[in-house]
């Protein structure tokens, strides 16, 4: 069962359907279809010969996509609250360094500042983040001095809901 206490809760629900994972009242994540948005997403890293960003808020939505790619023998690795320290560290260092490492999954909060993405030709944001500066700091870490690719940033909007979220901050 779900309850909503007000328009925050529910836009914050709202966001976790659009990414195919909702979490119920004991806070467990219940699962949605985004057929769409997974193949989509593969077709945007398979069209690509460089490394791939994908940015989702949620950690039920990184475990989402995480596994996704994963089931496609695609080397992965990610980072949201619950990687710290030297294991955050190793995170980024696989995609950084290790060839076989062509997807990193990052919760835009936990990577907006410090690490740098210019590896990436293609940024996925697979939900928005409702903050400006989180959104615009994760923007830079690809787009550095570092860049020498062309670079694609897109976006996988399941509703205007989350249109509206990206068009706030621009």
């Amino acid at each position: 069962i779900l309850t909503v206490a007000n328009a925050g809760v529910l836009a914050n629900k709202i966001l976790q359907v659009c990414g195919g994972a909702i979490y119920d009242d004991n806070k467990q994540p219940v699962y949605v279809d985004v057929s769409l948005k997974i193949d989509e997403t593969m077709r945007l890293i398979n069209n690509t010969d460089e490394k791939v960003v994908i940015f989702a808020t949620y950690q039920a939505i990184v475990d989402l996509i995480v596994t996704m790619v994963k089931k496609r023998d695609i080397g992965v690795t990610w980072v949201d609250g619950r990687v710290t320290g030297r294991r955050r560290d190793r995170a980024i260092d696989a995609f950084y360094h290790d060839p076989k490492c062509k997807v990193g999954v990052f919760h835009p909060e936990t990577t907006a500042h410090g690490p740098e993405f210019s590896m990436a030709d293609t940024m996925i944001w697979w939900t928005m983040t409702r903050s400006t500066e989180h959104y615009q700091q994760a923007n830079e870490r690809m787009a550095s001095a570092a860049q020498k690719n062309p670079m694609g940033i897109y976006y996988l909007f399941a509703n205007k809901i989350e249109e509206a979220i990206q068009q706030q901050h621009l």
